[in-house]
């Protein structure tokens, strides 16, 4: 991604993981921020792990905070390209990506007319956030979740700070230069 201006771009979250639960009170921060109703979920990195259930937690959660949300199934890279889930992205005012599958996530979006919408939606003001995986996705470059090591991410943010909480209980942290 070439430089872009970003002077009228919208809010751009990057949460770590622990999304929609209590200490996430940024989400209703940025709801208010871009006067938006609805939230429109992507569980893209999560195709292969109950992504409805993914989507439920976000209802809930917004439910709470006195907004919605609903989900896109973009799941597959055919999905990133059939035109009206392209305009649902471009459409929305608040745009969340999650998952817990960086790769699929970036395998899915990238160089495709759906990861064009988001980058127009939030440079026309929309809120941007990304958990877990779409965090992560958004920087470039990104850490490959196989093995640690920086590979090519969508580059919407540039040398981003990745911090993982392993199921052990560690955390790693890696710096981009």
């Amino acid at each position: 991604m070439s430089a872009v201006d970003t002077s009228g771009a919208g809010p751009l979250a990057l949460v770590g993981g622990g999304e929609w639960t209590p200490g996430c009170s940024f989400d209703s921060e940025l709801l208010t921020a871009v006067a938006a109703d609805e939230v429109l979920v992507l569980p893209t990195g999560s195709a292969y792990e109950y992504p409805e259930l993914l989507v439920a937690q976000a209802e809930a959660w917004f439910t709470g905070l006195g907004g919605a949300a609903r989900g896109l199934g973009v799941l597959t890279r055919r999905d990133a390209y059939l035109p009206e889930l392209v305009e649902e992205v471009r459409s929305a005012r608040f745009i969340y990506l999650a998952g817990s599958s960086p790769m699929h996530l970036r395998s899915v979006l990238k160089d495709t007319p759906v990861f064009d919408a988001i980058v127009s939606a939030w440079l026309a003001g929309a809120a941007l956030a990304g958990t877990s995986a779409g965090a992560d996705v958004l920087c470039d470059p990104m850490v490959d979740t196989r093995g640690g090591a920086f590979t090519v991410g969508l580059g919407l943010w540039k040398a981003c700070r990745s911090s993982r909480v392993l199921s052990s209980g560690r955390t790693t942290r890696s710096t981009a230069p």
